[in-house]
């Protein structure tokens, strides 16, 4: 199996196979391009779904850490009031358990 330029002068990707009993040989052979169009497509596809992933992860850290830190700076927040001499509660709340 290989990669050469055929007697039409196009670059083909062919194989062959000797048959002693009959002592002929078979030549398949298709174009390059052609047989390599699938392959790419998949590289493509694979960097498609390679980036919406990137952006999806991307995506999720943002909403939990901003989950994680609402709660730390309502506590800041009110630890600032608390030294100013505002005395009122702090209200907290988290949905993560």
């Amino acid at each position: 199996m290989g990669e050469y330029i055929n007697y039409k002068g196009e670059n083909v990707l062919g194989s062959y196979y000797w048959l002693p009993l009959y002592r002929w040989g078979l030549v398949v052979e298709q174009n390059k391009d052609e047989a390599y169009a699938d392959v790419m497509n998949l590289g493509k596809q694979t960097a498609f779904i390679s980036i919406f992933a990137v952006f999806c992860v991307f995506l999720l850290a943002i909403v939990i850490s901003k989950r994680l830190t609402e709660p730390i700076e309502s506590l800041k927040n009110g630890a600032h009031n608390l030294v100013k001499g505002q005395f009122k509660p702090i209200s907290v709340s988290s949905k993560m358990r």
